[in-house]
C-alpha cells in the first residue's frame, strides 16, 4: 500500500492552524507591586497572645513564576515583660502560579525581628527569623487587588519563639 503525502497535507495544515500557541505565549506578564496590610499576629515570644499588626510589602518579578518580596511588619504584643514594639524586616522568594486575575503563592524567606523592650525587661533584642507563607492575590481591574496571607515565622537559631500572621491587604500593581 502506497501512502500519498499530498493527501495528508490539508489535514496537517488544518491541525497546525488550529493548534493552540505555546503556553508561554498565554502566560500573563509578571506582576510587580505593593501591598499595605492589616491583620493579627499570633505570637509566642515572652508570653503568648494576639496583637494587631500592619505590614508593607513590595515585590518584583524574577521570572514568570518567581517573585522577590521585601517586607516590613510592625506590631505591639503584650508580653509577660510588658508591651513592646516589634519590627520585622524580611526578604522572601515566592513561587506564584501565573493566572490572570487570581494568583496563589507560597514563599520562603529570612529576616530579623527587632523587639524594642524597656531596659527593665532586657532592652532591645535582635534575632534572625525564617518564614514560610501561603497566600492569594485577587486582582480587581488592571492595577488594584486584594491580598490574603498566612505567614509563619521561627525566631532564633532554635525556633524557640515564633509568630504567625493573618493579614488582609490592598495590592497595587506598578
Amino acid at each position: 500500500m502506497r501512502l500519498d503525502f499530498h493527501r495528508l497535507l490539508p489535514i496537517a495544515s488544518f491541525l497546525l492552524l488550529t493548534a493552540p500557541y505555546a503556553a508561554t505565549a498565554q502566560e500573563p506578564e509578571p506582576v510587580a507591586g505593593w501591598m499595605a496590610a492589616l491583620g493579627l499576629m499570633q505570637f509566642e515570644l515572652d508570653g503568648t497572645g494576639l496583637a494587631p499588626m500592619v505590614a508593607l510589602r513590595g515585590g518584583t518579578p524574577l521570572s514568570s513564576v518567581l517573585l522577590l518580596e521585601g517586607s516590613m511588619a510592625a506590631a505591639r504584643p503584650e508580653q509577660t515583660t510588658g508591651t513592646s514594639s516589634v519590627l520585622i524586616p524580611e526578604a522572601q522568594l515566592q513561587l506564584s502560579l501565573p493566572f490572570t486575575s487570581v494568583s496563589p503563592y507560597m514563599g520562603l524567606g529570612a529576616g530579623a525581628i527587632v523587639d524594642f523592650k524597656n531596659t527593665d525587661s532586657g532592652g532591645t533584642q535582635l534575632d534572625l527569623t525564617i518564614s514560610g507563607a501561603v497566600g492569594l492575590r485577587v486582582w480587581i481591574g488592571d492595577r488594584f487587588g486584594l491580598g490574603f496571607e498566612f505567614r509563619g515565622r521561627g525566631i532564633g537559631a532554635d525556633f524557640e519563639r515564633n509568630t504567625g500572621e493573618y493579614i488582609v491587604g490592598g495590592n497595587l500593581r506598578r
